[in-house]
C-alpha cells in the first residue's frame, strides 16, 4: 500500500478529539451495486452487473459542529462472480480501506435529531480472484488500487449512546493496474455501496 494512503488513514484514525467531539464505532451491512470494470479482464462472469453483499465498519471522530474524520473498512465477497457465466472463478473479493473527511449538519441545527452528512476521502482498494486451471491448481489474480470515495448519509439517535446510520457512497479507482491476464490493458473499477448500521458512541 502506498505510504501516502497509510499516512492519510493514520491521520483520520488518530486525529485529536476535542471536548465537544464524539468517538463513533459503526458496524454496518449493505449492498454493492452499479459496479463497472474496464476492461472486463477480471470480470469473466459478469459479476459486476449483479448486486453483492457488503459488510464492514468505520471509526470516526465527529464534532458537534461541521467537521469530522473517519477510517472506513469494507469487504465484498464474490465481487466478480456472476450467475450468467459461472464457474470461471472459485472465489473473488474486494476490500476497501479509506481515510475520509465528514461534513455534517451541526447539532445546533439538527436539534439532536436526524443529522445528514457528506463524506469523502482517499484510500486503498484490493480486488482479488481465484480461478481453477486445467492442471487442477488454483490461479490467483490480485490488483491494488488507489481509490477515492464520496457520498452522503444521515445519523439518527436511538439511545444516548447508540444511533442508526444509513449511507450511500461511490468508490472509484484513480490509478490503473496492469491486469495479470493481459499485460496490454489496465483495469479500472468503480461501484456504489449502500449500507445501514449502528453508530456506537465510545466516550
Amino acid at each position: 500500500m502506498p505510504r501516502r494512503i497509510l499516512g492519510l488513514i493514520l491521520l483520520a484514525s488518530l486525529a485529536p478529539a476535542t471536548a465537544s467531539a464524539d468517538w463513533l464505532l459503526s458496524p454496518f451491512a449493505g449492498i454493492r451495486f452499479g459496479a463497472t470494470s474496464e476492461p472486463r479482464t477480471l470480470d469473466f462472469e459478469r459479476g459486476t452487473e449483479e448486486r453483492k453483499f457488503v459488510w464492514g465498519a468505520s471509526a470516526a471522530i465527529l464534532s458537534d459542529g461541521v467537521l469530522g474524520v473517519e477510517a472506513d473498512f469494507s469487504y465484498i465477497p464474490g465481487f466478480f462472480e456472476g450467475r450468467q457465466f459461472s464457474n470461471a472463478f472459485e472465489s473473488s473479493r474486494a476490500i476497501t480501506l479509506t481515510g475520509n473527511v465528514i461534513l455534517a449538519t451541526p447539532l445546533a441545527v439538527s436539534s439532536y435529531g436526524l443529522r445528514p452528512y457528506l463524506v469523502g476521502g482517499l484510500g486503498w482498494l484490493r480486488a482479488s480472484t481465484n480461478a481453477p486451471t486445467s492442471a487442477g491448481r488454483e490461479f490467483s489474480v490480485t490488483n491494488d488500487f488507489l481509490a477515492i470515495n464520496v457520498g452522503g448519509g444521515a445519523i439518527g439517535p436511538l439511545t444516548p449512546r447508540t444511533s442508526v446510520r444509513f449511507e450511500v457512497r461511490q468508490f472509484r479507482t484513480i490509478n490503473r493496474q496492469e491486469a495479470t491476464l493481459n499485460v496490454t490493458t489496465r483495469t479500472k473499477l468503480s461501484f456504489w455501496r449502500a449500507m445501514a448500521g449502528l453508530a456506537i458512541r465510545l466516550d
